[in-house]
């Protein structure tokens, strides 16, 4: 893909209007042009109103309804952000990624005990069939917070990183040592998605997780690499 791969955002653009101009009755292509263009850009409006257009099409898509509320994130809308998720979860209760991105956002608010509750439900949901081991992790996860606050938190989270390996949808490598202050070991872990085309790479430029970094010219250096504007107007 133009967007995620190659980083040829004109021709990726030129794509998304034709798929859509081919047949504009595709909602897959209106959350294409959002989610992968759009966003990553950081053109919040646009990719809401993309989104919004998809689920005219498509109202009970579980992906869609999720992707709706993780664009008003990367825009820094949380409210909005927060009443989408719950939507999402009202319609489909057992996608198991909705769980994941909306712990991302009660991590990102400061409201942890909230984040570890959508976390555990996703894994129970999820990947992690064996509900003893979600719930263990759980119970870790909330002595650490009440012991260290949201840094214990991160901690918990990069320990259970290291011995699992983060799944689709939970906190990355990255996010993590960038909220635990560890730059360099963010800044490599970025440089590693960037050479493995990982997926969600193209939105290091909205990420809050790393807004700790934008100082840094190494950051600004990848960004620029991926053909992005450095930035991207993030509050």
């Amino acid at each position: 893909m133009k967007a995620d791969f190659e980083y040829d955002w004109p021709g990726a653009e030129q794509e998304f209007k034709r798929a859509i101009d081919l047949n504009p009755n595709d909602a897959d292509a209106h959350f294409r042009y959002a989610w992968n263009y759009l966003t990553p850009l950081g053109k919040s409006e646009q990719a809401v109103s993309e989104m919004k257009k998809a689920l005219e099409l498509d109202p009970f898509s579980r992906i869609d309804n999720t992707i709706l509320a993780l664009t008003y994130f990367y825009g820094r809308r949380y409210d909005k952000a927060l009443g989408q998720f719950q939507k999402a979860i009202e319609l489909n209760p057992d996608f198991f990624v909705t769980y994941y991105h909306l712990a991302w956002l009660d991590a990102q608010v400061g409201q942890y005990p909230d984040a570890i509750t959508a976390l555990t439900e996703g894994r129970v949901k999820g990947y992690r069939s064996i509900v003893k081991i979600a719930k263990s992790d759980e119970v870790s996860l909330r002595k650490a917070f009440v012991a260290e606050g949201g840094n214990g938190f991160w901690r918990e989270i990069q320990r259970q990183n290291q011995r699992d390996d983060p799944q689709i949808g939970e906190f990355a490598i990255p996010q993590v040592d960038a909220r635990l202050g560890n730059k360099e070991k963010a800044l490599e872990g970025l440089e590693r998605n960037y050479d493995e085309r990982a997926s969600l790479a193209t939105l290091v430029n909205v990420d809050p997780a790393f807004d700790s970094l934008r100082s840094d010219p190494r950051l600004e250096s990848l960004i620029r690499r991926m053909g992005l504007t450095s930035n991207a107007k993030v509050p």
